[in-house]
């Protein structure tokens, strides 16, 4: 890809666009305007714009934020933002869609917890009926009741059929997820704990 080559084609599909290049418009004097660049100003692309009836302007450096509203409203905010990620990925040594990434991310990230390292897991797809399953679970341990798998999931799946829920099946990884979540662990507290021996000594 040489630089005429390239200029020519992207000045002339730069003027097919703006409909510079219209059939029936040659007559009419034109102005293409461009901004300042070694590429810009090359004999053979000024040469080659001026067959199709066209002058080329070039902007002054300095200036194009007077006459190129759009490249200091939206480009130059952009470029910055890029400039930033860049620089981000240097100090951190990460890849600059890492950076990207957790910018877009960044109100889920503020709210996760500091002890988690990934936003990995499936997330809750039925809230209502695990608020109600950790109510049990948390009730009949309260009593002293023990908790099993299996009765969390018996009673999940009846909970489901009068919710009108039909696409849930209480399987096993549902339940250690539901777990996890709610920080439940499948064992039982004891009421008495062993005593010590009365001869022992504290050291």
């Amino acid at each position: 890809m040489t630089k005429d080559g390239w200029m020519k084609a992207a000045y002339k599909y730069g003027l097919k666009k703006s409909g510079t290049l219209d059939q029936g418009d040659c007559a009419k004097k034109k102005v293409f305007l461009c901004g300042i660049c070694f590429g810009h100003i090359l004999l053979t692309v000024t040469a080659g714009i001026r067959k199709e009836n066209t002058d080329t302007a070039v902007i002054p450096g300095g200036l194009a934020s007077l006459v190129q509203p759009l490249d200091v409203s939206i480009n130059k905010p952009f470029k910055d933002a890029n400039r930033l990620n860049c620089a981000a990925a240097r100090e951190f040594k990460v890849s600059e869609k890492s950076i990207r990434d957790w910018r877009k991310l960044s109100a889920q990230l503020k709210h996760m917890p500091k002890n988690k390292c990934a936003n990995r897991g499936k997330c809750n797809k039925w809230p209502q009926l695990e608020v109600e399953v950790a109510k049990y679970v948390s009730e009949n341990r309260q009593n002293g009741c023990g908790v099993s798998r299996g009765s969390i999931r018996i009673f999940a799946l009846k909970l489901a059929r009068k919710l009108g829920i039909t696409d849930f099946k209480a399987s096993h990884g549902w339940c250690t997820r539901f777990m996890k979540r709610n920080d439940f662990v499948p064992r039982r507290r004891t009421k008495i704990s062993q005593r010590l021996p009365q001869e022992l000594d504290d050291k």
